[in-house]
């Protein structure tokens, strides 16, 4: 399964900051039935939305809060229990990231670009739109 994960930074969470950091492991937010090697499409939502990371899923699901970083805008949202996992981090696009017009170009990726601008922390992807991400990734990276 493919899902993609989004923050708004200006509301929660930094992505951008957080991947210069240049994690290569960390936890994320996830769907509640995601598998070890489930891939996750990171997102950004907000004035320069689009994909910024890809990782491979590498625990099962736990539910529970976070310990706040400097990487959150707003503590309390990482205390709100959600489902979370740990990922190992594929590929690191912050220099090469995926914007939305780039999304909006591919009308298999229409509605992950819609979804950018939606409530919702995970969105799960169709197959369709996991080939369409890959292939865009492979034409940016």
């Amino acid at each position: 399964m493919a899902q993609l994960a989004k923050s708004n930074p200006g509301k929660a969470f930094k992505v951008q900051e957080y991947l210069r950091a240049n994690p290569k492991e960390s936890r994320w937010t996830v769907l509640r039935q995601t598998k070890i090697f489930d891939t996750l499409f990171i997102g950004q939502s907000g004035n320069e939305a689009g994909i910024y990371a890809v990782a491979t899923v590498t625990s099962e699901p736990a539910y529970g809060p976070e310990e706040p970083d400097e990487f959150w805008n707003d503590p309390e949202q990482a205390k709100k229990p959600r489902w979370r996992a740990n990922v190992r981090f594929n590929k690191n696009l912050v220099r090469s990231l995926i914007l939305e017009d780039v999304l909006r170009k591919d009308l298999r990726l229409l509605r992950v670009a819609d979804w950018l601008h939606r409530q919702g922390a995970v969105l799960k992807l169709s197959q369709e739109e996991h080939v369409a991400l890959n292939e865009a990734l492979d034409a940016r990276v």
